[in-house]
């Protein structure tokens, strides 16, 4: 069974000096096999090295400290393959590959020695290494005589970690995940507190970023803002954030603002505000700011699942949005849509001038009753009772029969995130975002600023540039 002791060291094979074999191939090699208590080793060669490398192993079984240890060669199988770069990568990435997987060990239990070989053959293996993380890398080096090769008894092994051009091509990474809104997969990519290079503060602030926006992208505002409060944030690595392209995960006051404002509770009726009447405005005044930041929010959530091709939750937001504006407006007019007394005259008007009442309920405790209006009936209330070009807008904006439709009302509730088994495909536009915009620009409540707070709901929107950004600087 193979154990967490298991350490592998890969080594490069090359010609060395044939006069000298001993000197420039095997002195130098167990040098660098007796430093890391490895207990398995993979030499690999050329089909031209093969015999050093088959010379060395032989050394090695001769000497008690190799006892009971693995000691393995894997030439590339071709002639001149030593001088082919794709070659040389495809065979190292397969053969690393097969003893991770076959030994069962992780990459920080592999060190890899480019120091031999042909320079193809050291960048190929240095490149694998870096494919499957592979952190630690040394290189034999020491003093040179005039032809530039090392002298005889002066080597040294000089080691090299990899964590800074891993790292960065996990940052790499991570501008992909983020521009596609996949924030739990920078998540997964950045939890494991391995911090050891100089961006490590960054490394830290990315992790807790993902997790933030995670959050705020499923709408789970209270999540959101207890990793908004993470020691992190307080002191955020800008100059780091900035050399890696990152600069924009910096929250700003305005989004911390945002999130503190949207992960209010959101309270339900309460019986002294159903039989006091002016305690009852009260709340539903208060509530319509709220209702609007929601509708905002979830706006440019509607967008982001847009530029991802979730069309059947594009549609299930942009229903939504029409129906909080609705809410909204009659929140302002002092109206709850989730509980209206049934004495309330506009609403008798209402259910007097309708074809198509509404279904009055009745309190269990007293028995009074009072009325729930879902989307299409709170549009019909607004158009009848407070105005009537607006509700009509309101209505048109989701009938399917009408030409100024943005989502059919059945496709939303055939959809098999509503009630259907099939998905729906009726087209999806952006155009429809800008109709909505201008929705919510005819329900502004008091004390709201419909500019600013839509600009801040685009700041996570607005990471989907990340890739965009590195396509320019590429292309500069």
């Amino acid at each position: 069974m193979i154990t967490h002791q298991t350490r592998i060291l890969f080594l490069t094979v090359g010609t060395g000096n044939k006069e000298d074999q001993k000197g420039t191939i095997i002195t130098p090699f167990l040098k660098t096999m007796r430093d890391g208590n490895f207990t398995h080793y993979v030499f690999l060669s050329s089909k031209k090295t093969l015999e050093n490398a088959q010379a060395l192993k032989a050394e090695c079984e001769k000497q008690a400290e190799f006892t009971g240890k693995t000691i393995e060669i894997e030439p590339l199988p071709n002639e001149n393959d030593e001088d082919d770069a794709d070659k040389c990568f495809d065979y190292f990435n397969q053969i690393i590959h097969n003893k991770m997987e076959k030994l069962s060990c992780s990459v920080h239990q592999i060190t890899i020695d480019m120091t031999r070989g042909t320079k193809i053959m050291s960048a190929a293996l240095y490149s694998a290494g870096l494919r499957h993380g592979i952190v630690n890398y040394r290189y034999i080096t020491g003093e040179r005589d005039n032809k530039g090769q090392v002298i005889k008894n002066t080597e040294k092994i000089y080691p090299f970690p990899a964590s800074k051009a891993l790292f960065l091509m996990k940052v790499d990474q991570a501008k992909i995940f983020l521009s596609g809104y996949n924030f739990k997969a920078v998540e997964t990519m950045f939890q494991e507190e391995d911090y050891s290079n100089e961006f490590q503060d960054a490394e830290k602030y990315i992790y807790h970023c993902a997790k933030f926006y995670g959050a705020w992208h499923r709408l789970d505002y209270k999540a959101a803002y207890a990793e908004m409060n993470e020691a992190v944030f307080k002191n955020p690595p800008e100059k780091q954030l900035k050399e890696l392209g990152l600069e924009c995960l910096v929250l700003t006051e305005d989004v911390k603002n945002w999130m503190t404002e949207l992960k209010e509770d959101w309270p339900s009726v309460t019986e002294n505000e159903k039989t006091n009447p002016d305690k009852y405005k009260d709340m539903c005044y208060r509530k319509a700011p709220q209702a609007f930041r929601i509708a905002v929010d979830l706006l440019e959530n509607g967008r982001r699942q847009l530029k991802i091709g979730n069309y059947e939750d594009v549609k299930v937001r942009i229903y939504r949005v029409i129906e909080l504006v609705g809410q909204i407006y009659l929140f302002s007019q002092g109206y709850d849509t989730a509980y209206i007394k049934g004495n309330d005259q506009n609403i008798q008007e209402y259910c007097g001038n309708t074809s198509s009442p509404p279904i009055p309920k009745q309190e269990k405790n007293n028995g009074e009753k009072y009325f729930e209006l879902p989307r299409e009936q709170a549009a019909s209330f607004i158009k009848y009772q407070f105005n009537r070009e607006f509700g009509k807008k309101l209505l048109q904006k989701a009938d399917g029969k009408n030409p100024e439709k943005i989502v059919a009302a059945s496709a939303r509730n055939n959809s098999v995130l509503i009630h259907g088994f099939v998905i729906q495909d009726q087209e999806v536009k952006e155009a429809w975002f800008n109709e909505l915009e201008n929705l919510l620009k005819e329900v502004v409540p008091n004390g709201c600023n419909f500019e600013n707070y839509l600009k801040i709901a685009k700041q996570i929107t607005h990471l989907s540039n990340l890739t965009k950004h590195c396509q320019k600087k590429e292309e500069k």
